[in-house]
Formats: C-alpha cells, sequence, structure tokens
C-alpha cells in the first residue's frame, strides 16, 4: 500500500489517502484537496463534490445570513434554506480576516517518510535468515 497524509499546522492528520501498490498517486487529487483543506480552514465555508479551485463553495449552515453577508461582500445565492453557494476566492476575494495573507499559504517542508517495516520481497526487506 501507499499512502499520502496531509498534516495540519495543528500537528493534527487532515486527510490520509492509501492507494494499492500497483496503483499510481494521483497528484491532481492531492492538489485540490490542499486547495480545499486551505480554503476551508481560513474562511466559514464547505466544497463540493468534485470541486476545482475557482469553482463555487458552499457556505456552512453554522453561519447565520447576517454573518454571510458581512463576510462575503459579493454575496452569496441560496439554493435552499440550508444550502447558500458563493463564488470561490479566485473568482471573487473573499474579505481576508484580519492577519491573514489573501493567498495560498506555501505547504512548507515536506519529507518523504519511509515505512518502519517494508513489505516482504520489497526494497528494504530481509530474508529469512535476516541477511538481504
Amino acid at each position: 500500500m501507499r499512502s499520502v497524509f496531509i498534516i495540519g499546522p495543528d500537528k493534527k492528520v487532515k486527510l490520509t489517502l492509501t492507494y494499492p501498490a500497483s496503483t499510481g498517486r494521483n497528484v491532481d487529487e492531492v492538489l485540490r484537496v490542499l486547495d480545499s483543506l486551505q480554503l476551508t480552514a481560513d474562511y466559514k465555508v464547505a466544497t463540493p463534490v468534485n470541486w476545482k479551485d475557482g469553482d463555487d463553495v458552499i457556505v456552512v449552515p453554522a453561519l447565520s445570513d447576517e454573518e454571510a453577508t458581512e463576510r462575503f461582500p459579493k454575496g452569496f445565492k441560496a439554493l435552499k434554506p440550508y444550502l447558500r453557494v458563493t463564488p470561490s476566492r479566485t473568482s471573487s476575494p473573499f474579505r481576508p480576516r484580519a492577519g491573514t495573507m489573501h493567498r495560498i499559504r506555501p505547504l512548507g517542508r515536506i519529507r518523504r517518510v519511509r515505512a518502519a517495516h517494508p513489505l516482504p520481497g520489497g526494497p528494504g526487506s530481509r530474508g529469512a535468515d535476516g541477511g538481504p
């Protein structure tokens, strides 16, 4: 198995993707999820299914209409009483919170972590006698 982990600045695991060893990872999906995680961490929105950066986002139901009007000066559209959408930051900038930059934060240090116990027969594994 191959896994991708995204760990937030609060040191909590935000995402785990696991693929079979025979299947390559989808880098576009990992980048899409990073965009979504960063957007939803900074603003009170959620991303719908098949969302891509620039598509409309959902205003979280916990936000009142008055708060949503203040947070999203370009407005929002109420599809249902519980479902409101607003343009995402790339198509219509949100009002940033005080002290935040209006762009995606850099990822910081990225490390490749090797498994502590490699799969049998894989690189770095040992035979039954303990030798290579």
